[in-house]
C-alpha cells in the first residue's frame, strides 16, 4: 500500500521523543497548538494543558489516530512482552524501549457508516463512552445537513472493547490507500462506493483550504477538532492545502510598505542631492564674497601708503618754502627792529614762548611718519587675518576638486 503514513505513541516523561527521532506523534509537550486540539480534549474529558498526553487506557484514541507503534521505557530492564495499551502486542526491544505494535491500526483518511450530533454526543454520560463512540460514528455539528451524504444518524451508542476491535476493521476497509504530506499540506486518494465523508485526523484551523478532484471542497468541523471533506462515488483525489490565517493580508501589506520604503528613499536622495548642489552653490558664493572683500581691502591698504608718502614729503616743501621766504624778509626786519622787539618783548614774553616755524615742521613731520608707520602696521595685521587663510584654503580647495 503507498499509505505509509503512521503515528507513534509514547510512554509518561518521553513527550518529544518522536518528534526528536522525525515521527508523527499524538504525543507532544507543545503549548502552540491549534484552538482545536483544545476543544477535541475538553470534549472527551482529558485535561490539555501544556502537553497532549492521553492516559494509556484510552486506547480508542490509539485507533483514531492512525497510531501504529507505542514507546515504552523500560529504564534499562529486561523487555515485558505485556502491552501497556490495549491492542498493541509487543514487537522488540531497543536502546531502552520495547516497542508494541497496534494490531488493529487504522491508515490516514477513512470514512464511517453512522453520524451523531454533538448535543446528542454531550447527552453521553461518560466520557470514556463518548471517546469510544469516536470509531463507530463521526461527530458532526448540529448545523450540518448530512442529507447529502451516505449517514445513517444515531443518537446514542454502546461500543464495547470487542465492537471497537471490530469497528477498527471497517474503518480501515475504507482508508485511503494513498496518503502524502510535506510542508504545504498533503494529497490523499481513495476509491468510494457511495458519497461520504472522509475524515483526516488533522486538527482543524482556518488556513486550511480542500479540493477534490480539483474542485474547491467544503472542509467540515468533525469529532470536535479534526477535518473531513465529502467524496465522490470512485475514485477520489483529495488535497488539502495550507496557508497560515493572515498571511496574505500580511504579505500585501509587506508589500506596500517595501514599495512606501522605497518611494521614501527616492525621495529623500534627492532631496539630499537638491540640499548639496544648494550648499556647493551657496559655498561656491561664499568664496567669492571673501575674495571680492579681500581684493577691496588690499586696494585700500595700497592708497594709504602714497597719501602717507605725499604727507611726508609735504612738510618739506612747505618747510623749505617758508625758510626761503623767511630768509629773505627776516634778516632786514631782524636787523632793523632787533632792539625794539627786544627790549619791548622782554617782559610781555617771559611767560610765554611760542614755538617757532621749524618745530612745527618737525611735529608735523613726526605724525605724518607715525600714520605710514600704523597703516602699514595694520596692512600686515589685516595680511595675516584668517580672512586670507580661508580665501588660500578656498583656492586649495578649487584646485582639488578641478
Amino acid at each position: 500500500s503507498e499509505n505509509s503514513f503512521w503515528r507513534a505513541d509514547m510512554s509518561e516523561d518521553h513527550d518529544n521523543y518522536p518528534m526528536f527521532w522525525g515521527y508523527s506523534s499524538m504525543r507532544t509537550f507543545h503549548s502552540i497548538v491549534p484552538a482545536s486540539i483544545m476543544d477535541f480534549y475538553s470534549e472527551i474529558g482529558i485535561t490539555r494543558d501544556v502537553a497532549s498526553r492521553a492516559p494509556t487506557d484510552s486506547y480508542t484514541l490509539r485507533g483514531l489516530f492512525s497510531v501504529r507503534y507505542f514507546f515504552n521505557w523500560n529504564d534499562g530492564s529486561d523487555g515485558s512482552t505485556e502491552s501497556p495499551v490495549k491492542g498493541f502486542t509487543y514487537l522488540k526491544s531497543q536502546n531502552g524501549f520495547d516497542v508494541y505494535e497496534n494490531q488493529y491500526f487504522i491508515p490516514m483518511g477513512f470514512t464511517y457508516d453512522y453520524y451523531i450530533s454533538e448535543s446528542d454526543a454531550k447527552a453521553i454520560s461518560f466520557d470514556a463512552d463518548r471517546e469510544k463512540l469516536l470509531i463507530k460514528a463521526v461527530v458532526l455539528d448540529d448545523k450540518y445537513d448530512a442529507s447529502s451524504v451516505s449517514l445513517t444518524k444515531i443518537s446514542d451508542v454502546n461500543v464495547s472493547e470487542d465492537d471497537y476491535y471490530a469497528e477498527c476493521e471497517k474503518r480501515a476497509e475504507s482508508s485511503c490507500y494513498s496518503f502524502e504530506y510535506d510542508s504545504k499540506g498533503f494529497t490523499a486518494k481513495t476509491n468510494l462506493e457511495n458519497e461520504t465523508l472522509v475524515f483526516f485526523s488533522v486538527p482543524y484551523d482556518k488556513g486550511w483550504t480542500a479540493t477534490v478532484n480539483g474542485v474547491e471542497a467544503e472542509i467540515v468541523k468533525a469529532n470536535y477538532g479534526f477535518m473531513a471533506v465529502k467524496g465522490e462515488i470512485g475514485e477520489n483525489i483529495i488535497k488539502f492545502t495550507y496557508v497560515p490565517d493572515g498571511l496574505e493580508i500580511g504579505a500585501v501589506i509587506s508589500a506596500v510598505g517595501i514599495v512606501l520604503f522605497i518611494v521614501y528613499m527616492a525621495v529623500s536622495a534627492n532631496m539630499d542631492k537638491k540640499a548639496a548642489a544648494k550648499a556647493r552653490k551657496k559655498k561656491k558664493a561664499a568664496k567669492a564674497k571673501k575674495k571680492q572683500i579681500a581684493e577691496s581691502t588690499e586696494n585700500s591698504v595700497e592708497q594709504p601708503d602714497n597719501t602717507a608718502e605725499n604727507n611726508i614729503e609735504q612738510p618739506d616743501n612747505n618747510n623749505e618754502k617758508k625758510s626761503d621766504g623767511n630768509t629773505t624778509e627776516q634778516p632786514d626786519n631782524t636787523d632793523e627792529n632787533s632792539i625794539e622787539q627786544s627790549d619791548s618783548n622782554t617782559d610781555n614774553n617771559n611767560d610765554e614762548q611760542p614755538e617757532s616755524a621749524e618745530q612745527k615742521e618737525i611735529e608735523r613731520f613726526m605724525k605724518g611718519y607715525t600714520s605710514v608707520v600704523n597703516i602699514k602696521k595694520s596692512a600686515e595685521d589685516f595680511k595675516n587675518n584668517k580672512l586670507f587663510e580661508d580665501i588660500e584654503n578656498d583656492e586649495k580647495d578649487d584646485k582639488e576638486e578641478q
